[in-house]
């Protein structure tokens, strides 16, 4: 689950960082590209985008960062333990 919210937070910001630098290249040039309605209706979408992005980043963020490293290391070691006392006893199909 981890790992799987670490994979999307990762694909979040990529994404936002592509909108945030087509947003720069928009705004260095913006007669290079279509006229100055369909400009502001891009850009427009574009910010809305960004937004709702960072939104979902830092809400992943906060849930990813609620549980001190400390916490986290502790409750992995507890795993690990658990595992290898279950690994070490004979399986009963009784």
């Amino acid at each position: 689950m981890r790992r799987d919210e670490l994979d999307e937070l990762s694909d979040v910001l990529g994404a936002e960082h592509d909108l945030a630098v087509m947003q720069a290249r928009i705004a260095s040039d913006p007669h290079g590209f279509a006229g100055y309605r369909a400009l502001q209706a891009l850009c427009g979408l574009i910010e809305r985008r960004r937004m709702e992005l960072q939104s979902r980043a830092e809400l992943l963020g906060e849930r990813l960062d609620a549980e001190e490293p400390d916490a986290l290391g502790h409750r992995f070691e507890a795993y690990v333990s658990a595992w290898k006392r279950q690994a070490a006893e004979p399986w009963d199909a009784t």
